[in-house]
């Protein structure tokens, strides 16, 4: 069974550029906002998948909007005893495997 003549016109012609641009433009800019929590992360907001390479097609596309951390995590070194924040200091800390915490704990 072949692919209708009509699904095929559908795959040829590209989904309107301008309308998902404003929606992407008002997606990012809420992204971006101030007043998020994450606002004084660094962080980059861009299209991936069909509209961020220009290969949607009309009415059969959803919009792959990405939002990637590019800054470090926070940590919270105030539960540490001595010896841990000396390792952490010297970048050497890691977590303990469980077992190594239930003999702590003990």
């Amino acid at each position: 069974m072949g692919i209708p003549e009509s699904q095929l016109e559908t795959w040829a012609n590209q989904g309107s550029v301008t309308q998902s641009s404003t929606t992407y433009a008002t997606v990012k800019r809420a992204l971006e906002a101030s007043d998020t929590k994450y606002a004084g992360k660094t962080f980059e907001v861009f299209l991936q998948g069909s509209y961020g390479n220009d290969t949607n097609i009309y009415a059969e596309s959803d919009v792959d909007v990405v939002i990637r951390l590019d800054s470090i995590y926070h940590y919270d070194v105030t539960g540490l005893n001595a010896w841990e924040l000396a390792t952490f200091n010297a970048g050497l800390f890691r977590e303990h495997t469980p077992t190594e915490t239930i003999k702590l704990t003990l």
